[in-house]
């Protein structure tokens, strides 16, 4: 499980990402829980996606 920060809220809000049981597919979970993919092109934003920061990830 890992730490993320969403890039729109507060430096306060804190969500974990854990893994979906479908390949490449994560769950958020905060205030509200969300299905999130790991970005390809690091730092790229397209189609107007909100975009989390993730800090200390580990690859399970």
């Amino acid at each position: 499980m890992a730490m993320a920060r969403p890039r729109d809220m507060k430096l306060g809000s804190k969500v974990s990402v854990e893994p979906h049981r479908h390949e490449g597919i994560f769950i958020a979970r905060g205030e509200e829980d969300a299905l999130v993919t790991k970005n390809l092109v690091p730092g790229e934003a397209f189609y107007n996606e909100q975009r989390v920061t993730v800090q200390n990830f580990l690859y399970i």
